[in-house]
């Protein structure tokens, strides 16, 4: 066994090279480690011991920084950050007191959305919405827009809340919208079957003009109600 052999400990499989810089420690005394017996993860993780006063063996890489000198292993549990990402910082250049800095993650709660002129932020969105954050994540990801911000939570029994529809800052049910624009739901009803969007079938509105009546209900009537006819200018005489 070399120091180029390859061992495979905490998921993660790498030269017993790169194995003795994560843990400071030469990979001659790893080889001999395994060589007498030991497990590999014993064989890696275990420190070897050095006495006072002694020199460290060149092989093994430290960083130092605010007073401390530690291996890459040392660092990433002192800085409570992975392990593999603190070697590849170091591998790009990054000097130890930026490597060891955590890793900054994007807050979600402040991404600001806009939908129909109404701006949230991504948990109001969920909030208003009686839905995770998780999955109104996936619902941006994969549906659009206007379902994803439209379409209400399901109810945990398995069975569909009443559908409700956001419009100018208000989530309500298609029944509540009638009411409140004072039209019939068949009419919101047919609008979004005929492949209107909620904000046209909610703010269309509904034509009150009289309607003209027809050429027969404009006819006069006798005293019976029905209709008469106009017979024109005709003479009839008499037969001898």
């Amino acid at each position: 066994m070399t120091r180029d052999h390859t061992l495979t400990f905490d998921g993660i499989t790498q030269p017993i090279t790169e194995w003795a810089l994560d843990y400071g420690i030469p990979p001659e005394l790893i080889t001999r480690r395994l060589r007498d017996g030991w497990t590999v993860a014993r064989a890696i993780t275990t420190p070897m011991k050095v006495k006072p006063g002694a020199r460290l063996s060149p092989h093994v890489q430290r960083f130092e920084h605010a007073g401390l000198n530690l291996t890459i292993t040392e660092w990433a549990k002192h800085a409570n950050i992975n392990r593999t990402t603190l070697r590849k910082r170091l591998a790009e250049g990054v000097p130890i007191a930026q490597a060891i800095q955590p890793e900054r993650r994007a807050n979600r709660n402040r991404t600001q959305i806009t939908f129909q002129g109404v701006t949230r932020s991504f948990q109001e969105w969920a909030a208003f919405l009686g839905v995770s954050r998780a999955a109104l994540k996936l619902r941006l990801a994969t549906w659009p827009i206007e379902r994803a911000l439209t379409t209400p939570a399901i109810a945990k029994s398995g069975r569909r809340q009443a559908q409700r529809y956001a419009h100018a800052g208000l989530n309500l049910t298609l029944a509540e919208w009638a009411d409140r624009l004072g039209v019939r739901l068949n009419t919101l009803h047919k609008r979004l079957n005929n492949g209107m969007t909620v904000a046209e079938a909610i703010g269309t509105p509904i034509d009150t003009r009289p309607r003209g009546r027809s050429k027969l209900s404009q006819a006069p009537r006798d005293r019976r109600g029905s209709v008469t006819r106009d017979q024109g200018n005709k003479t009839f005489e008499a037969s001898p």
